[in-house]
């Protein structure tokens, strides 16, 4: 069938000059309008859906798949997206052995994490002056002014562990000759001791 062509290159062709819609309309606010799309294998339904604040959803199965609200938030495996882009179930970025980098940013200039998977085979990444925090009051957190590399416990005591059998704590610094060395241990030996080099 051709609207406005003779010659229609598929089952239904419209054509038209300047810019051609399509429209499918429900007759009032209370009714949604659909396309189905299907084979004998999958039907395919991309909904303007009244019951769920007129969002466009995108079902497959009789289920949701991709859902963009009224506000154009996105869920994916929701209906009900919460952010700009909201997913419900795991997510994978890129593909195993396929580099790829990733990088976040914040509401705040220059500050950003980054996973750069072509540094030393994959580095996790944090700007200066951007925090590593561990804990719900940000009882532990490390990081690095652009000149030092702070850590500073905020909650109870600090315990540095190591649990390797007959293992040592060692503390190394610069040695002055663009090189590092050992300054002292503790040595997990038989009766603990430090050991100063």
């Amino acid at each position: 069938v051709g609207i406005g062509t003779a010659s229609p290159a598929r089952e239904l062709e419209v054509q038209g000059s300047g810019n051609v819609y399509i429209r499918v309309a429900a007759s009032t606010d209370n009714d949604s309008s659909a396309i189905e799309l299907t084979n004998t294998a999958e039907t395919w339904t991309i909904k303007n859906d009244d019951a769920n604040d007129d969002a466009l959803d995108f079902k497959s199965d009789g289920g949701s798949k991709v859902t963009i609200s009224r506000l154009g938030k996105v869920g994916i495996g929701t209906t009900s997206p919460a952010s700009l882009l909201h997913v419900a179930g795991t997510v994978q970025v890129g593909v195993d052995d396929t580099g790829h980098d990733v990088k976040f940013y914040g509401a705040t200039s220059g500050k950003y994490m980054l996973w750069d998977e072509d540094n030393n085979g994959g580095t996790l990444i944090l700007s200066d002056n951007v925090y590593f925090r561990l804990g719900n009051s940000n009882d532990l957190y490390f990081w690095h002014t652009g000149a030092d590399t702070k850590m500073q416990n905020n909650t109870g005591d600090l315990y540095i562990t190591n649990a390797a059998n007959d293992k040592d704590i060692i503390f190394q610094s610069d040695d002055g000759s663009g090189g590092v060395t050992e300054y002292f241990r503790l040595d997990g030996a038989g009766t603990p001791t430090i050991e100063t080099s």
